[in-house]
C-alpha cells in the first residue's frame, strides 16, 4: 500500500529503454490481477461492476526453459470510465490486503493500452554478474524465473504475493542500482498482428 501511496504523490510513470526514460500515462480503467488458478479472483466489493476480459492460464507456460512455472488466473480488470486516480489507487490498495493476488495498475503509450504483468527483464552486463542479481533480487523480494536459453545475458523475473514493488517499479530501481545493463517491465497488450502458426515458437527470428 505505501508503495502505490509513493506514486500517487510523485505523479510520474516511466520505465527505461536503451538508457532513456520512457513516460507512460496513467489508465484507471483497468486493473490487472494475478492469482494461482487454484485461488479465487478477488472482488472489489458490490459498488462497482467488473467484466473479466481475459482469464487464461499463465503465460510462463509459453516460454521455454521457465523454472518453478506457476500456473495462474491472469484477468483485467474493467473499473469503467471516469474513475479518479485516488479512487483507482484505494482500489488497488484494497486488493493488495488480499495475500493470495498480485496486483498491477495499466497504462497508456503512445494511444496503446499496457497492463502490467508480475514480470520483468534485466539485462547482465557480463555473465559473472549473476551473483549480483541474485543479491538484488533477495533485497527486493522478487524471484528469479529463467535465464533466456538464446541470450543468456536476459534474465526474467517476477514479483510475487510478497514483494513489496510492482514490476515497474522493480526494474526501475534494478537499472537505477547501476549494477545491470537493461531492466525492463513485462507489458501484456494486444497485438493483432501475432502470428496463430502452431509452430511460431520454432522460428526463433521471429520469437527473439
Amino acid at each position: 500500500c505505501l508503495i502505490f501511496s509513493n506514486i500517487i504523490v510523485s505523479q510520474e510513470y516511466f520505465y527505461y529503454y536503451g538508457g532513456n526514460k520512457i513516460p507512460l500515462e496513467l489508465n484507471t480503467d483497468y486493473i490487472y490481477v494475478s492469482a494461482e488458478i487454484n485461488k479465487r479472483l478477488p472482488s472489489i466489493g458490490n459498488t462497482r461492476h467488473i467484466n473479466v476480459d481475459t482469464i487464461d492460464e499463465s503465460y510462463l507456460n509459453r516460454i521455454k526453459g521457465v523454472s518453478n512455472t506457476q500456473v495462474r488466473h491472469n484477468a483485467s480488470i474493467n473499473l469503467g470510465s471516469n474513475v479518479s486516480e485516488k479512487e483507482y489507487f484505494e482500489i488497488i490498495s484494497n486488493l493488495t490486503k488480499n495475500e493470495d493476488v498480485i496486483v498491477a495498475p495499466s497504462f497508456d503509450l503512445y494511444g496503446d493500452r499496457l497492463e502490467l504483468s508480475e514480470y520483468f527483464y534485466v539485462c547482465l552486463k557480463q555473465l559473472s554478474d549473476t551473483i549480483l542479481l541474485f543479491n538484488k533480487s533477495m533485497e527486493t523480494n522478487v524471484r528469479i524465473v529463467a535465464q533466456d536459453q538464446f541470450m543468456e545475458n536476459w534474465f526474467t523475473l517476477a514479483v510475487t504475493e510478497e514483494s513489496q514493488l510492482n514490476s515497474l517499479e522493480a526494474a526501475n530501481v534494478f537499472y537505477e542500482s547501476g549494477l545491470f545493463r537493461y531492466a525492463e517491465p513485462d507489458f501484456r497488450v494486444e497485438d493483432p498482428l501475432l502470428s496463430n502458426d502452431p509452430e511460431f515458437s520454432q522460428q526463433w527470428g521471429l520469437k527473439n
